[in-house]
């Protein structure tokens, strides 16, 4: 018998491809573990985030019928692909460690949701270098948030925002010297954190 006869009686034997498993794709699972590895690191702890991204990525459908409010009031009527990072940014928001503010969001909205952030984080900066940024109404809210990140990067504290696509920003507070790890993990998981306000 020939190689190819063997082949060719395996398969008529019962191996069909259907009934192997399929195949892995590595940068697929690389992804997920980014994705979750990203959640518990911003997290602060809260096991539920972590739980709710691994929701996402498992079985879409069922955390979409659960959080099926949240994410209307997003524009989405049904599971997409990019709902594990949705997730982790409503997850995330949920528990005051994000704050989503418009493209043009006053001063004072900004500099108040920046101390929810570093409250929540117990990141602790001088007033002053909230104030001097709370008064700033005429300029462009890019420019009041590069003005606050650049004052909080002094004292160890990296501004960022979570990238949805959106005319939004997500912000998060992080320690500086994390911001590279986060910002790589985030890319491995094919999404992006942001520490420039353009």
């Amino acid at each position: 018998m020939g190689i190819f006869d063997f082949f060719r009686k395996k398969k008529q034997d019962g191996d069909s491809p259907d009934e192997l498993p399929p195949p892995i794709d590595e940068k697929q699972e690389a992804s997920k573990a980014a994705l979750l590895e990203l959640g518990t690191r911003l997290s602060a702890g809260n096991v539920q985030i972590v739980a709710e991204i691994k929701l996402a990525i498992e079985q879409p459908l069922e955390y979409f019928n659960t959080w099926e409010d949240r994410l209307i009031n997003r524009g989405i009527d049904s599971p997409i692909d990019d709902q594990p990072w949705i997730s982790l940014v409503d997850a995330l928001a949920e528990d005051q460690l994000a704050f989503e503010v418009d493209w043009k969001e006053a001063s004072d909205t900004i500099v108040w949701a920046t101390r929810k952030l570093l409250d929540r984080k117990q990141f602790t900066v001088p007033e002053s270098v909230l104030i001097e940024v709370e008064n700033e109404d005429s300029l462009p809210t890019n420019e009041v948030l590069q003005m606050l990140r650049d004052n909080l990067e002094k004292f160890g504290v990296t501004l960022a925002f979570m990238d949805i696509d959106s005319d939004s920003y997500v912000l998060i507070t992080v320690r500086s010297d994390e911001i590279e790890s986060l910002q790589a993990l985030a890319s491995k998981a094919g999404y992006g954190i942001v520490d420039d306000f353009p």
